[in-house]
């Protein structure tokens, strides 16, 4: 593919995936809002853990966004190294990964923190681990078939 393909095919799924957020965005509110109504039952714990975890949100939007996007995206894949969600479709491996920051926290303001694995696209001072192209090998009529799909990164930032 050459550039200005890539760039069109990420910006469809860009598209999408925002058309998708907004369609469903009471939905999405309703969803990320449900840890609230059980308060109780964990905050102890969470504030025990905080160490380790930055927002009392980060997992859970996980759920709720690839709750959303499981209708639209009917792959997931169970691939180890990625985003926190990972989807084939016809023409591109997708990955979404969720990002949550507090208002209490300015610095989450300042930088958006993907790891090495989480992106296919490197810069001067970052080394990118995911495969800009994916081959996936299919038996088709007894043939071993290799297809080629774009890897597509995407980041949904959440503002708490």
């Amino acid at each position: 593919m050459i550039e200005k393909e890539i760039e069109e095919l990420e910006h469809i799924y860009m598209i999408r995936i925002t058309y998708h957020l907004r369609d469903l965005f009471s939905e999405l509110i309703t969803g990320l809002n449900s840890r609230i109504s059980f308060k109780n039952d964990w905050f102890n714990l969470f504030n025990n853990m905080k160490t380790t975890i930055k927002s009392d949100l980060d997992k859970g939007a996980e759920r709720i966004i690839h709750h959303i996007y499981a209708f639209v995206y009917r792959q997931p894949l169970s691939v180890p190294i990625g985003s926190d969600l990972m989807y084939e479709t016809y023409d591109a491996v997708i990955h979404i990964d969720v990002k949550t920051i507090s208002v209490n926290n300015i610095s989450d303001y300042r930088k958006i923190n993907l790891e090495c694995a989480q992106t296919s696209y490197s810069y001067d001072w970052f080394k990118a681990a995911l495969p800009p192209i994916y081959t996936k090998t299919q038996l088709l009529n007894g043939q071993e078939k290799k297809i080629k799909k774009l890897c597509l990164t995407y980041v949904i930032y959440i503002l708490h």
